[in-house]
């Protein structure tokens, strides 16, 4: 029994090296998500705006219900939506430029109140590396890369778009509206800004509901949902948002579990990093049953 879970250990350190490097499961107590800090990279959400400055982001009781492939969902979730503070955490990849950089997350709609006819941006990559000596800044982020959109088709059905830059309602590109999102359900999506060599060729793609059957496999990485290029490229990608705004985003918005890397393997991944001290209490493990083990062969 004893060289069982020894065996355990090492698989799980072996294994969380292939998990995305940013993993949010929102695993923090109830209230203002606001200064919260995320073990996997050691950072803090940061507020910016200051309109609504007393409408944060929220952590909230319960977890969206992740799909058949990925980890279940852990710790709480976030709830946000219509006015008040965007939120803003750096993902430990540096400002990327150059390849392509995947989110993914669980989104459930709740409320569309509030909501602009022409969709609004509620999540994204922005350009800047959020901290401390610039917490509580009285801007919205303005340059919002890889957009995620939601679009009222009336009380309870939305659309779901894109746009893979700071582009007008024109450039917007969504999902079919003859087969709406409904308010209440869970979809889990996965994004992805790739930038390209030249100007204005930066493409970014989104999935929606990916089948499980392509999951932690770049070579099985589906054709995208919707694809959108139009427009300016971003300079570079160093943080994601949870965006609040005046009178144009939804009034009920939850997400859960964001991942974040450089692949699709890894934000559709079934393994999840591990926190330092995990790793360590692990280590620990292994060096406690090595002991044992030469004790073992001493006798």
């Amino acid at each position: 029994m004893g060289s069982g879970k020894v065996c355990a250990v090492v698989l799980g350190l072996a294994t969380s090296a292939n998990a995305a490097i940013f993993y949010e499961p929102f695993d923090y107590s109830t209230g203002n998500l606001h200064l919260n800090v995320n073990p996997s990279v050691s950072q803090t959400w940061y507020s910016s705006a200051t309109s609504g400055a007393d409408d944060r982001v929220q952590v909230v009781s319960g977890s969206l219900n992740a799909p058949t492939g990925l980890p279940g969902s852990v710790g709480n979730m976030s709830s946000f939506g219509g006015a008040g503070r965007t939120d803003r955490i750096f993902m430990g990849l540096g400002n990327k430029n150059s390849g392509s950089v995947y989110y993914s997350l669980l989104l459930n709609v709740t409320d569309l109140t509030g909501a602009a006819t022409g969709g609004a941006t509620i999540f994204g990559f922005n350009n800047t590396a959020q901290s401390a000596t610039t917490d509580d800044t009285a801007a919205q982020p303005s340059t919002i890369s890889g957009r995620l959109i939601v679009k009222p088709i009336d009380a309870n059905t939305f659309q779901i778009g894109i746009h893979k830059s700071a582009g007008t309602t024109a450039e917007f590109v969504f999902t079919d509206p003859l087969s709406p999102f409904s308010i209440g359900n869970t979809v889990f999506i996965v994004g992805r800004y790739t930038f390209g060599p030249l100007a204005g060729d930066d493409v970014f793609d989104l999935w929606v509901n990916p089948s499980a059957s392509t999951f932690a496999d770049d070579s099985l990485t589906p054709a995208p949902t919707i694809t959108e290029s139009a427009g300016g490229d971003t300079n570079q990608i160093a943080t994601v948002i949870l965006r609040q705004t005046t009178a144009v985003v939804p009034a009920g918005l939850q997400v859960d579990e964001i991942r974040a890397d450089t692949t699709w393997a890894r934000v559709t991944s079934n393994l999840v990093p591990e926190p330092a001290s995990l790793g360590l209490l692990g280590a620990a493990a292994i060096m406690l049953a090595r002991r044992r083990v030469r004790r073992s062969a001493g006798r």
